[in-house]
């Protein structure tokens, strides 16, 4: 296990080399993969007028600012209400001290706990990643840590909030690495298909373009819909479709417990981001559209191509803390697409008072993509001073 641990994994983090390669050669806007449509230019346009507006509707700092990214009162994005071409040197805006409030409590605190063994046992017991979040009551758990990461399924009874949290990497498990590094393109699933067909434009000339991805397929994509030609990490999606019809059930009866349910929040850290970002989709159609969806996730690698990426910023209001040199959110190569509102920590070692930006666009130059200098360290944080990992619980 020890050679697992120290020699595959340099192995398989040295085959990004060239997806980073290939990022730096198109960190220039006018080289962009491919070109921009005249609709493109008008949501652009449309999308930089974000960064002038301040939403004034919400005394929560996190609703407040989905109702910005999204500029409506609902609590998921208006359709179409920003997009970006695949890079792009974009602005950037600092987020104020109240939203890094937010974000260490729920999204930072209840990734950390689900590399606790107590959590991963099924008791809400681990220090001060649990301590966050007092009032939280376990309704599942499960997993083994091994094939299928550990993940949680909860009610907060203060934030009325129903919370779905997967564990991230564990790479002391071979299967882990399958699970991580199988990039091949899948077609989406059915239930995230479902979903997704809901936001999806007919498709059309100036649609989003599937990418290089689908040259991996055995046949070209056709179809009338953007749902047809969205593409997925094989392996992202096979974890996800083993633990996700016990996170639905769970989410389901607690929507049925508790009327009042406000919102759900679905997180984690690394590839239990990426697992999360799936639910996130899939559990979007099954629940109430007048609750409120939140995916807001730590160091998650690319998902999906840029059909897929897109797709999301129309579904739900989502997030990615991105942490300075780590190489995680780099991987899957650049054919592949972030969607938007990255949040950036501008620095390693950094503590709750470090600048931390909000990030226009999908891939932004100035932000994670924008970093040479790449690593594993800054994968673990410290994430506004607390880091999270194996090992910390």
């Amino acid at each position: 296990m020890s050679l697992i641990r120290h020699f595959l994994l340099p192995f398989f983090l040295c085959s990004f080399a060239i997806p980073v390669i290939a990022e730096q050669a198109a960190h220039r806007p006018q080289s962009s993969l491919w070109p921009k449509s005249a609709t493109q230019e008008r949501l652009d346009s449309l999308g930089r007028q974000i960064f002038k507006e301040r939403s004034s509707h919400s005394s929560d700092p996190g609703v407040a600012l989905g109702q910005q990214l999204s500029k409506s009162l609902n609590p998921d994005p208006t359709l179409g209400s920003t997009s970006f071409e695949l890079f792009g040197d974009y602005p950037t805006s600092s987020i104020p001290q109240t939203l890094k409030d937010t974000i260490l409590q729920k999204t930072v605190k209840y990734a950390g706990a689900m590399y606790s063994p107590a959590v991963q046992a099924g008791r809400w017991d681990c220090g001060t990643y649990c301590d966050a979040n007092p009032d939280f009551v376990l309704d599942v758990f499960g997993g083994d840590g091994n094939s299928d990461p550990h993940y949680i399924v909860g009610w907060n009874p203060r934030t009325k909030e129903i919370v779905v949290s997967h564990e991230g990497s564990n790479f002391t498990h071979l299967n882990m690495y399958i699970n991580d590094f199988n990039f091949a393109p899948s077609l989406l699933d059915g239930d995230l298909a479902s979903t997704l067909s809901g936001v999806a434009r007919s498709r059309s000339k100036s649609s989003v373009p599937a990418g290089p991805l689908e040259l991996w397929l055995p046949s070209r994509l056709t179809g009338d819909s953007d749902v047809d030609f969205t593409l997925v990490h094989t392996g992202f999606q096979s974890t996800w479709r083993r633990t996700y019809p016990a996170i639905k059930a769970s989410v389901l009866r607690l929507t049925q417990l508790h009327p009042d349910t406000a919102s759900i929040f679905v997180t984690d850290h690394s590839l239990g981001s990426a697992v999360a970002v799936l639910d996130g989709i899939a559990l979007r159609s099954v629940v109430s559209k007048s609750i409120g969806f939140e995916v807001n996730v730590l160091g998650q690698p690319r998902v999906g191509n840029p059909v897929f990426a897109s797709l999301l910023d129309s579904l739900v209001a989502s997030q990615n803390f991105a942490y300075y040199h780590t190489v995680i959110t780099r991987t899957s190569s650049p054919i592949s697409g972030h969607w938007q509102n990255e949040i950036f920590i501008t620095h390693s070692n950094s503590t709750y008072h470090t600048e931390t930006v909000l990030c226009q666009g999908q891939e932004n130059t100035n932000c994670a993509l924008g970093q040479l200098q790449l690593g594993t360290l800054d994968h673990g944080g410290p994430y506004l001073g607390v880091r999270i990992g194996a090992g910390l619980c």
